[in-house]
């Protein structure tokens, strides 16, 4: 779940996914399940089904009249897939589901790399009405600087910055900036990590 500072009712949740290991434990950790799907090249169907799974959940919810919101992340492979948005346009429809329930997930570094990608991925999904965010967030001025570039609406700090933020006055200092910076553009601000009352 996504909390509200200001203790708005609604319901944001990160959709999160974990595989589990014959080994028992906490099965294999994400970096490593998506470094497998990438390198074989599954992780294209993986956030497919991903996507599918929060739409059928949303939808679901939606029919018994509660509606959340999901952020589900998304590889830089997605990005470039000229068939996904077509999909995505079609199981929405099917499903009868508000757009702007969905919200694409995807860290500054790959939309870096994958600008033009990026743009053109965002422009269609706008217009279906679904809506993006930028995860990872830091107050490098590369980084700040893809707000010009891009109609994001939220954007996600660092969870290094929000880990450490008690501990290290330039955490605080950076954090600042980047509200400063995304404030001005009228956009909405996740930090994730905060656990106790002196990060809150």
């Amino acid at each position: 779940p996504i909390a509200s500072v200001h203790g708005e009712a609604y319901e944001y949740y990160d959709v999160l996914l974990r595989m589990h290991s014959s080994l028992g434990g906490e099965g294999i950790l994400p970096t490593e399940l998506i470094f497998v799907a990438e390198q074989s090249g599954l992780i294209l169907q993986i956030d497919r089904w991903v996507i599918t799974q929060a739409v059928l959940t949303a939808a679901e919810k939606y029919k018994a009249g509660q509606l959340v919101h999901f952020f589900v992340r998304l590889s830089g492979a997605s990005l470039s897939d000229a068939t996904l948005l077509p999909w995505l346009q079609q199981l929405l429809a099917d499903k009868s589901l508000p757009p702007a329930t969905i919200i694409f997930d995807v860290p500054h570094t790959v939309v870096s790399q994958r600008l033009t990608d990026t743009q053109h991925f965002m422009s269609y999904i706008k217009v279906l009405g679904c809506r993006f965010a930028l995860r990872d967030f830091d107050d490098k001025p590369d980084t700040l600087q893809l707000l010009n570039s891009l109609a994001v609406d939220f954007v996600k700090i660092k969870g290094s910055l929000v880990q450490g933020l008690t501990q290290d006055s330039e955490n605080l200092t950076a954090i600042r900036t980047i509200l400063k910076t995304v404030h001005r553009q009228n956009k909405l601000v996740i930090a994730p990590f905060v656990e106790d009352a002196d990060k809150l």
